[in-house]
């Protein structure tokens, strides 16, 4: 049976490594990607984009290290002109914000690319649910199917759904 293909959003990369942060909400976020990561990591065939890769090279430079070493070896997405359409279609629509170009990107990348779910922490442009749908419909429409969308936390609890 083929792997589920996982796209790692930044966030959910970002929750991987590095130190455990002050802020409760944070480290709830942090043990999810990490309990998520140990259980079901060898359940998906987990792929980055150019995008994750700059992203993640962002702040302290011994987390972006740490970063980068848990995502070397993976299949890497680039750009294409699909996906800048899908993206440019997703701003356009307001799906996502004008100003949050990256989340269209990563959005556009796993829906072109073929993922079935794309694993992010963000909730307020990429998984909020107020928007979703509308995510949804413009990358159908766009003629794709696109990959579901949740937290690890959400993976954690109803893995046993997945098809």
């Amino acid at each position: 049976m083929k792997r589920p293909v996982a796209y790692l959003e930044t966030s959910f990369v970002s929750c991987l490594t590095g130190w455990w942060s002050p802020l409760e909400h944070v480290r709830a976020r942090q043990a999810a990607s990490r309990a998520w990561w140990a259980a079901r990591k060898d359940c998906v065939q987990p792929v980055v984009s150019f995008l994750v890769w700059k992203e993640i090279a962002d702040g302290d430079e011994e987390c972006a290290a740490q970063r980068a070493e848990c995502i070397r070896g993976f299949p890497s997405w680039k750009s294409s002109p699909e996906a800048r359409e899908l993206a440019a279609r997703l701003l356009r629509a307001h799906a996502i914000p004008e100003t949050e170009a990256a989340d269209a990107w990563h959005v556009a990348l796993a829906a072109v690319g073929g993922a079935d779910v794309l694993l992010t922490w963000n909730c307020k442009h990429i998984n909020n649910p107020v928007t979703l749908p509308r995510t949804v419909e413009i990358v159908f429409q766009a003629g794709y199917r696109c990959p579901a969308i949740a937290t690890p936390q959400q993976l954690l609890e109803r893995w046993e759904d997945w098809p």
